[in-house]
């Protein structure tokens, strides 16, 4: 099997990989790099850029995304960042992206949902989601055996969690996160309530 797990940060990439088999110990030395374990080839990226589906599709991978509550993810972020000030030259790729700045602010992950939208209207049935918090993440995990032919199982702990949330989120982003929430009721609801 060929897995691409294309996430946003923040979302369950950790929590995906070991339900596929991918866990790996150093995440970040794997990032953009295909590998195999046990005879499965893995392809583990973030969704910097909405051609990195594209090139996946193309090199023939089983692309799956994981999803997380947006709000969830945002205040993952912002706490992840108040604990892990990012240093630029420590990010895999950065060399290779216009205004690397900008990937490191809060509302950049609104951005990537909104691209992670946009591409699941372009791509129609290639993408599989696996919501690691949503009440539907059984059924969802229950679709992916079925077309796959599988019998992956997970008592979906979270892993790679810093834990409790000691920043809290400011308020014009939690505004723009009920926003996109709000903009596209179809897309989330799919996950959520």
């Amino acid at each position: 099997m060929r897995w691409s797990v294309v996430s946003i940060p923040h979302t369950g990439t950790h929590s995906v990989l070991d339900i596929l088999g991918g866990t790996v110990p150093h995440l970040k030395e794997m990032m953009n790099i295909p590998y195999c374990i046990d005879g499965c080839e893995y392809y583990v990226a973030h969704l910097y850029r909405s051609t990195l589906i594209e090139r996946v599709l193309s090199y023939g991978y089983e692309v799956v995304i994981p999803m997380r509550h947006p709000v969830k993810t945002v205040e993952s972020w912002c706490n992840w960042q108040e604990k892990n000030p990012v240093q630029i030259e420590n990010v895999v790729g950065a060399d290779n992206l216009p205004e690397v700045e900008q990937y490191f602010e809060p509302e950049w992950v609104l951005k990537l949902f909104r691209t992670l939208i946009w591409l699941d209207e372009l791509y129609p049935g290639d993408l599989n989601y696996l919501p690691v918090d949503a009440p539907t993440r059984d059924y969802y995990l229950d679709k992916l055996n079925h077309k796959y032919n599988l019998s992956l199982t997970t008592n979906w702990r979270p892993l790679n969690s810093i834990g409790e949330y000691v920043t809290d989120t400011p308020k014009e982003l939690r505004e723009a996160t009920d926003n996109l929430l709000k903009d596209n009721k179809e897309f989330f609801s799919r996950f959520y309530d």
